[in-house]
């Protein structure tokens, strides 16, 4: 059976500060242990230990954050999920924080166990944090950051045959919130869109202005710098 999330093909409006199935980010970190908690809109959803060690292998930490929802009171019984990575030599484990459902709104937080300050913030992106999202239906779309700074996604529909789709590919838009580089880019429905956040306290919404026929596919594989890769 062909399951159909009606949320990402219905999708016209996508923003860093409340994830859903079709965008994601990806913050680095360092050795450290970490406590994470999962917002839905207003409420807490849950709550999860994240342990990064000194030495391994490299490879991001996916975190779905709608199953953390799911745990519920379990947590009570049982204690938070635990989930867990290893920096490779001096480089930065990346955490994927994303969503495998159909609802939207989702904001995390990660502070270091016993610190109460956040060091991480879904809401507010810094330099070294990515935005990735999968916008499907074909049009023009708006980018908007949090500084107020306006640029444009063009989506083109997607051609059903092999060669077409083999020539696809995604786009990186570089951002400080006051700059958008390039200003205009232009994709192909189905293709990834990564945003590489070089300011500090960056939001960004992405909102379709002038729509045509959905297209693609859902949650694609897309090329991100580094050792970043898509749940």
């Amino acid at each position: 059976m062909i399951y159909l999330n009606y949320a990402a093909l219905g999708a016209v409006r996508l923003s860093s500060d409340g994830l859903g199935p079709v965008d994601s980010i990806a913050h680095p970190l360092k050795a450290g242990r970490y406590h994470g908690t999962v917002w839905l809109n207003d409420e807490i959803e849950g709550t999860f230990i994240l342990n990064i060690e000194a030495e391994g292998d490299g490879d991001q930490v996916d975190i779905d954050l709608a199953s953390i929802g799911k745990v519920g009171k379990a947590i009570l019984k049982q204690g938070p999920p635990v989930f867990s990575g290893g920096c490779l030599k001096d480089a930065p484990v990346y955490a994927m924080f994303h969503c495998e459902e159909e609802r939207t709104g989702y904001r995390v937080l990660l502070a270091k166990v016993g610190e109460d300050k956040s060091e991480f913030d879904s809401k507010a992106l810094s330099k070294g944090d990515y935005y990735i999202l999968t916008p499907l239906k074909p049009g023009s779309w708006k980018i908007t950051t949090s500084a107020g700074k306006e640029g444009s996604l063009i989506v083109e529909e997607a051609k059903p045959t092999a060669k077409a789709r083999a020539s696809q590919h995604g786009a990186t838009i570089v951002t400080d919130g006051k700059t958008i580089k390039p200003a205009r880019t232009k994709i192909v429905s189905g293709d990834g869109v990564v945003f590489e956040i070089t300011g500090k306290k960056v939001a960004i919404e992405v909102a379709l202005a002038q729509s045509g026929r959905p297209s693609g596919q859902i949650r694609p594989k897309v090329r991100i710098p580094g050792r970043i890769k898509r749940p």
